[in-house]
């Protein structure tokens, strides 16, 4: 469940950007952008480094992105 909730956490912070166009190449901003992403929720059986079992939700997307580093944020690179 805590797992759960950083992802969550990590979506609205990261995804909170605008919305690309993958067929004009445009790039992703980090927040304090919104965006509207399309893809099929997954969920998955993982084990962690601390050799535990435990779930995780991911997004696999329809169309490719990119996204813009933030010269602001170490974590924020170009992805």
């Amino acid at each position: 469940m805590r797992f759960i909730k950083l992802l969550l956490f990590i979506f609205i912070c990261t995804a909170s950007i605008a919305v690309a166009d993958a067929q004009t190449g445009k790039c992703l901003n980090y927040e304090p952008e919104k965006v509207s992403l399309r893809g099929q929720l997954l969920r998955k059986s993982v084990v962690n480094a601390s050799n535990q079992k435990e779930t995780i939700w991911t997004i696999k997307l329809d169309a490719p992105v990119c996204v813009k580093a933030d010269a602001g944020n170490e974590f924020n690179v170009a992805v």
